[in-house]
């Protein structure tokens, strides 16, 4: 789900409630991304991260790589939150058909094309069409190791 040109000017409210987002596998970053998902029940996890969320979905990947350096470092935490759109110029954990997985900043979308950076400039770009993508959820928080509580 995308927004609107309008739609991703406004700012959006930040919520007041916290949501423990469980940490429900780790994100490798890099050319051939993907993330090792865990067998825990909806709702629990590798321990949780604490975050701002109204997204009673939200969840949240170890990160392992580079390919988001020095935004999101080795070692990080990303907390998704699948029922919130995504919007130009912000992160994304993309799903594609053949399995892989990835967090990348999404520059836009056109007609069936979707095209996706990583921070760090060695990995470059990606255009995607929209039948090679499984799922995209928006990327809400980059949380330091610190944040994980078990």
């Amino acid at each position: 789900m995308f927004l609107s040109n309008d739609e991703w000017t406004q700012p959006k409210q930040l919520s007041t409630s916290y949501t423990e987002a469980p940490v429900v596998g780790t994100a490798q970053l890099g050319p051939e991304g993907y993330w090792e998902a865990m067998d825990y029940p909806v709702g629990y996890g590798d321990g949780h991260i604490a975050v701002p969320s109204d997204d009673p979905n939200a969840y949240a990947l170890r990160v392992r790589g580079d390919s988001m350096t020095p935004a999101i470092r080795d070692g990080w935490f990303v907390v998704v939150e699948p029922n919130s759109p995504v919007c130009p110029g912000e992160y994304v954990l993309i799903v594609t058909t053949d399995g892989q997985s990835m967090i990348k900043e999404l520059l836009w979308e056109r007609g069936d094309r979707v095209s996706l950076m990583s921070v760090n400039e060695e990995f470059g770009r990606l255009t995607l069409s929209r039948e090679e993508i499984e799922t995209i959820h928006h990327v809400a928080f980059i949380a330091p190791p610190s944040k994980h509580r078990i």
